[in-house]
C-alpha cells in the first residue's frame, strides 16, 4: 500500500482543491472497520476512496460498498 501511495504522490499532478491523506497501515484499517461495527449484510457508502485501501478491505466485510471519488487522478489506480 505504501508503495502505491508513494507512486501516486510522485506521478500525480498536484491539485489545489484536493488535499490527500493515505491510510496505509493494514492493521489500522482492520481496526477502523471493526470499530465501525459493520455487518456482512450492510451496504456502505464511502466518500473519497482515494487509492481504495479501506474500500477493498471493507468490501470483504459487507454486502456492498458504494464508492465515490471526485478526484479524477485516482481513476487509473482504482479498479
Amino acid at each position: 500500500m505504501l508503495k502505491k501511495a508513494k507512486n501516486f504522490l510522485t506521478h500525480a499532478k498536484a491539485e489545489e482543491n484536493f488535499d490527500q491523506v493515505f491510510l496505509v497501515d493494514e492493521d489500522v484499517i482492520k481496526r477502523l472497520i471493526k470499530v465501525a461495527k459493520v455487518k456482512k449484510s450492510d451496504r456502505v457508502l464511502e466518500i473519497g476512496i482515494g487509492l481504495g485501501f479501506i474500500t477493498k478491505t471493507l468490501a470483504k466485510n459487507v454486502d456492498k460498498v458504494i464508492a465515490v471519488e471526485i478526484d479524477k487522478r485516482f481513476k487509473p489506480y482504482v479498479n
